[in-house]
């Protein structure tokens, strides 16, 4: 019993007695090239939504989606017998109380047709094309877990079996919807994160996009937050 004691008093002598400082980095000076990221997940029987934003300097103040979000960029989708140009839109994030900005259209997108993405942005020109073919895969089981241990500590998770075609090399993104309410923390932000935008015990839902993983055979996959 005295070894324990000893210990813990020599730990809370360590804990009064140690510092914490801040450092300043002073005026930095930014040799950067700004370049333009492009993301876009094309869904059957879903309107296209395509984010557009600016990459920043590492120590840039601007950090939220509305911040980086690429305004002003003229992005059009073309298929089978249609072309749209899409418009500015957004949706408010009650978990991290913001607006998530991106560009999004009306015509839906169809099973088995190829589409083409032309972005202009500041002069420049990006252009990228797709066909909706993938094959539909099962998903075998689901399980929840209470405890699961990653690069953000111990929460709990969700555990997916797919059945993965054999011979094809896929890769899977999985989105999944929870109702939580602003007592729920986010693994990703390591309890840092306060929500001041909604109501004591109020229900709203959060998706999450968990992925790409790359699956094998049969293999099972694992998707946490």
């Amino acid at each position: 019993m005295k070894n324990h004691i000893s210990i813990l008093l020599l730990f809370l002598i360590v804990i009064n007695h140690s510092c914490q400082k801040d450092i300043g980095f002073g005026k930095i000076e930014f040799d950067y090239s700004q370049q333009l990221f492009i993301e876009g997940l094309l869904y059957p029987d879903e309107t296209p939504k395509i984010y557009l934003s600016s990459s920043l300097p590492f120590f840039h103040e601007k950090v939220s989606p509305q911040e980086l979000f690429a305004k002003n960029a003229i992005v059009e989708l073309s298929g089978p017998g249609y072309s749209e140009i899409l418009h500015p839109d957004s949706i408010f994030d009650k978990f991290r109380c913001r607006w998530n900005p991106f560009y999004s259209g009306e015509h839906l997108i169809k099973y088995g047709h190829s589409y083409q993405l032309r972005v202009t942005y500041e002069g420049q020109t990006y252009s990228a094309s797709t066909t909706i073919n993938q094959p539909r895969v099962n998903i075998a089981s689901v399980q929840y877990t209470p405890d699961f241990y990653d690069v953000y500590g111990g929460h709990d998770g969700v555990i997916l079996k797919v059945d993965d075609p054999i011979g094809i090399a896929n890769h899977y993104r999985f989105q999944m919807d929870r109702i939580i309410d602003n007592t729920r923390k986010h693994a990703h932000v390591l309890d840092i994160l306060t929500n001041n935008c909604t109501k004591e015990d109020e229900p709203f839902t959060v998706t999450d996009l968990v992925g790409p993983f790359l699956v094998m055979v049969h293999q099972m996959a694992s998707v946490c937050k």
